[in-house]
Protein backbone atom coordinates (compact mmCIF):
# COMPACT_ATOMS: atom_id res chain seq x y z
CA UNK A 1 0.00 0.00 0.00
CA UNK A 2 1.28 3.31 -0.54
CA UNK A 3 0.01 7.08 0.38
CA UNK A 4 -1.09 10.26 -2.09
CA UNK A 5 -0.86 13.48 0.18
CA UNK A 6 -3.54 15.83 -0.86
CA UNK A 7 -3.61 19.55 0.07
CA UNK A 8 -5.93 20.48 3.01
CA UNK A 9 -7.02 16.73 3.16
CA UNK A 10 -4.72 14.24 4.21
CA UNK A 11 -4.25 14.33 7.72
CA UNK A 12 -0.18 14.65 9.19
CA UNK A 13 -0.92 11.71 11.73
CA UNK A 14 0.62 8.48 13.21
CA UNK A 15 -0.81 6.09 10.59
CA UNK A 16 -0.08 8.22 7.70
CA UNK A 17 3.41 8.75 8.85
CA UNK A 18 3.76 5.17 9.72
CA UNK A 19 2.62 4.04 6.09
CA UNK A 20 5.21 7.04 4.66
CA UNK A 21 7.84 5.04 6.97
CA UNK A 22 7.22 1.71 5.59
CA UNK A 23 6.17 2.43 2.04
CA UNK A 24 6.66 -0.02 -0.58
CA UNK A 25 8.12 2.17 -3.34
CA UNK A 26 11.29 1.21 -1.05
CA UNK A 27 13.28 -1.20 -3.33
CA UNK A 28 10.54 -1.02 -5.76
CA UNK A 29 11.25 0.28 -9.28
CA UNK A 30 11.28 3.72 -9.74
CA UNK A 31 11.60 3.91 -5.96
CA UNK A 32 14.36 4.23 -3.51
CA UNK A 33 17.08 2.35 -2.29
CA UNK A 34 17.27 1.87 1.55
CA UNK A 35 19.10 0.00 4.49
CA UNK A 36 17.91 -3.37 5.60
CA UNK A 37 17.15 -4.85 9.12
CA UNK A 38 21.06 -5.18 9.47
CA UNK A 39 21.76 -1.97 7.96
CA UNK A 40 23.16 -3.54 4.56
CA UNK A 41 22.28 -1.63 1.26
CA UNK A 42 20.39 -4.70 -0.98
CA UNK A 43 19.90 -4.26 -4.41
CA UNK A 44 18.11 -6.08 -6.93
CA UNK A 45 19.36 -8.98 -8.94
CA UNK A 46 19.73 -6.46 -12.14
CA UNK A 47 20.16 -3.13 -10.26
CA UNK A 48 23.25 -1.08 -11.26
CA UNK A 49 25.03 2.06 -9.56
CA UNK A 50 25.51 5.07 -12.56
CA UNK A 51 27.18 7.64 -12.46
CA UNK A 52 26.59 10.38 -15.16
CA UNK A 53 25.06 7.28 -17.01
CA UNK A 54 28.27 6.30 -18.33
CA UNK A 55 29.81 4.90 -15.25
CA UNK A 56 28.31 2.00 -13.33
CA UNK A 57 29.07 -0.89 -10.75
CA UNK A 58 26.54 -3.78 -10.98
CA UNK A 59 26.47 -7.47 -10.03
CA UNK A 60 26.77 -9.28 -13.52
CA UNK A 61 26.44 -12.74 -12.34
CA UNK A 62 26.79 -14.60 -8.21
CA UNK A 63 29.43 -13.33 -6.39
CA UNK A 64 30.73 -11.64 -9.94
CA UNK A 65 30.86 -7.36 -9.36
CA UNK A 66 31.43 -5.76 -12.69
CA UNK A 67 31.77 -2.50 -14.54
CA UNK A 68 31.73 -1.61 -17.94
CA UNK A 69 33.93 0.63 -18.31
CA UNK A 70 37.20 1.29 -17.01
CA UNK A 71 38.29 0.80 -13.09
CA UNK A 72 41.38 3.01 -11.80
CA UNK A 73 42.77 2.33 -8.25
CA UNK A 74 44.73 5.01 -6.46
CA UNK A 75 46.62 2.98 -4.32
CA UNK A 76 47.45 -1.18 -3.90
CA UNK A 77 45.16 -4.03 -5.99
CA UNK A 78 44.77 -6.79 -3.14
CA UNK A 79 43.79 -9.93 -5.16
CA UNK A 80 43.06 -13.19 -3.04
CA UNK A 81 43.54 -10.97 -0.05
CA UNK A 82 41.40 -12.69 2.42
CA UNK A 83 40.81 -15.91 0.36
CA UNK A 84 42.10 -19.06 1.14
CA UNK A 85 41.88 -20.41 -2.85
CA UNK A 86 44.09 -19.17 -5.51
CA UNK A 87 43.06 -16.09 -6.40
CA UNK A 88 43.71 -15.18 -9.94
CA UNK A 89 43.85 -12.12 -12.60
CA UNK A 90 42.12 -13.81 -15.90
CA UNK A 91 41.85 -11.77 -19.16
CA UNK A 92 39.25 -12.48 -22.12
CA UNK A 93 36.12 -13.83 -22.39
CA UNK A 94 37.60 -17.34 -22.88
CA UNK A 95 39.45 -16.56 -19.38
CA UNK A 96 42.42 -18.65 -20.82
CA UNK A 97 45.02 -16.34 -19.73
CA UNK A 98 45.59 -16.03 -15.52
CA UNK A 99 48.41 -14.25 -13.84
CA UNK A 100 48.31 -15.10 -9.98
CA UNK A 101 50.81 -16.31 -6.77
CA UNK A 102 51.86 -19.24 -7.25
CA UNK A 103 53.46 -18.99 -3.48
CA UNK A 104 54.83 -17.07 -1.50
CA UNK A 105 57.15 -14.13 -3.95
CA UNK A 106 56.15 -16.06 -6.76
CA UNK A 107 54.02 -14.63 -9.40
CA UNK A 108 53.22 -17.36 -12.22
CA UNK A 109 51.03 -17.49 -15.75
CA UNK A 110 50.03 -20.80 -16.98
CA UNK A 111 50.47 -20.14 -20.74
CA UNK A 112 52.89 -17.73 -22.29
CA UNK A 113 54.25 -14.48 -21.69
CA UNK A 114 55.45 -12.19 -24.41
CA UNK A 115 57.54 -8.59 -23.39
CA UNK A 116 57.01 -5.88 -26.07
CA UNK A 117 59.68 -4.00 -24.78
CA UNK A 118 62.90 -5.00 -22.08
CA UNK A 119 63.06 -7.44 -19.41
CA UNK A 120 65.09 -6.87 -16.48
CA UNK A 121 66.10 -9.90 -14.23
CA UNK A 122 67.79 -9.16 -10.81
CA UNK A 123 67.31 -5.16 -11.02
CA UNK A 124 68.27 -5.15 -7.19
CA UNK A 125 71.62 -7.14 -8.12
CA UNK A 126 70.99 -10.09 -5.51
CA UNK A 127 72.34 -12.71 -7.54
CA UNK A 128 68.81 -13.80 -8.95
CA UNK A 129 69.00 -16.53 -11.58
CA UNK A 130 66.52 -17.48 -15.03
CA UNK A 131 65.76 -21.04 -14.26
CA UNK A 132 64.27 -23.50 -16.66
CA UNK A 133 62.58 -26.86 -15.77
CA UNK A 134 60.85 -28.01 -12.90
CA UNK A 135 63.82 -29.51 -11.21
CA UNK A 136 65.25 -26.04 -11.85
CA UNK A 137 68.66 -27.47 -12.90
CA UNK A 138 69.30 -25.49 -15.54
CA UNK A 139 69.96 -21.81 -15.27
CA UNK A 140 71.66 -18.29 -16.58
CA UNK A 141 72.22 -15.74 -14.93
CA UNK A 142 74.62 -12.28 -14.59
CA UNK A 143 77.87 -13.65 -12.46
CA UNK A 144 79.60 -10.40 -13.02
CA UNK A 145 79.45 -6.74 -14.71
CA UNK A 146 78.97 -7.66 -18.87
CA UNK A 147 79.15 -11.06 -17.58
CA UNK A 148 76.50 -13.96 -18.57
CA UNK A 149 76.97 -17.16 -17.02
CA UNK A 150 75.41 -20.44 -16.46
CA UNK A 151 76.33 -23.58 -13.92
CA UNK A 152 75.37 -26.43 -16.75
CA UNK A 153 76.08 -27.11 -20.23
CA UNK A 154 75.20 -25.03 -22.87
CA UNK A 155 74.19 -26.03 -26.29
CA UNK A 156 74.49 -24.31 -29.71
CA UNK A 157 72.39 -25.63 -32.89
CA UNK A 158 74.83 -23.83 -35.29
CA UNK A 159 77.42 -21.59 -34.63
CA UNK A 160 78.92 -18.66 -31.74
CA UNK A 161 80.06 -15.33 -33.24
CA UNK A 162 82.31 -13.50 -31.38
CA UNK A 163 83.34 -10.20 -31.77
CA UNK A 164 86.75 -8.42 -31.35
CA UNK A 165 87.24 -11.03 -28.25
CA UNK A 166 87.96 -14.34 -27.27
CA UNK A 167 86.49 -17.98 -26.32
CA UNK A 168 88.02 -18.48 -23.23
CA UNK A 169 88.52 -21.57 -21.15
CA UNK A 170 88.93 -21.33 -17.61
CA UNK A 171 89.78 -24.72 -15.20
CA UNK A 172 91.69 -24.18 -12.00
CA UNK A 173 94.41 -22.24 -12.79
CA UNK A 174 94.62 -23.01 -16.06
CA UNK A 175 93.14 -20.63 -18.98
CA UNK A 176 92.69 -21.05 -22.58
CA UNK A 177 91.29 -18.80 -24.98
CA UNK A 178 90.88 -18.67 -28.38
CA UNK A 179 90.79 -15.77 -30.52
CA UNK A 180 90.23 -15.14 -34.19
CA UNK A 181 92.22 -11.83 -35.63
CA UNK A 182 92.05 -10.80 -39.55
CA UNK A 183 94.81 -9.28 -41.30
CA UNK A 184 98.06 -11.39 -42.56
CA UNK A 185 99.63 -12.71 -39.73
CA UNK A 186 102.33 -14.98 -42.18
CA UNK A 187 102.72 -14.01 -45.99
CA UNK A 188 100.16 -15.25 -48.25
CA UNK A 189 97.53 -16.29 -45.28
CA UNK A 190 94.01 -14.57 -44.56
CA UNK A 191 94.55 -14.23 -40.86
CA UNK A 192 95.43 -16.27 -37.84
CA UNK A 193 93.92 -17.71 -34.93
CA UNK A 194 95.12 -16.87 -31.66
CA UNK A 195 96.13 -19.61 -28.74
CA UNK A 196 96.35 -18.52 -25.49
CA UNK A 197 97.53 -20.84 -22.90
CA UNK A 198 98.36 -19.79 -19.91
CA UNK A 199 100.25 -16.94 -20.64
CA UNK A 200 102.03 -18.32 -23.57
CA UNK A 201 100.73 -17.28 -27.04
CA UNK A 202 100.29 -19.35 -30.21
CA UNK A 203 99.47 -17.85 -33.71
CA UNK A 204 97.76 -20.46 -35.92
CA UNK A 205 97.59 -18.72 -39.88
CA UNK A 206 94.76 -19.68 -42.18
CA UNK A 207 94.60 -19.73 -45.64
CA UNK A 208 91.55 -19.39 -48.59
Amino acid sequence: MSITFVDNSTPLNAANMNLLEQTPRKGAANGYAGLDGSQNLPLVAGGKIIWAGDTNLYRSAASFLKTDGNLVAGADLFVGNNSSTQAQLVFGSAADTKLYRNSANFLQTDGSLLVGRQLSVDFGNTGQKIYFGSAADTNVYRSAANTLKTDGWLEVGQEIRVNNGGIQFVQASHTVVIKGIFGAAVAGSVGSITLYVDGVYFKIPYYN
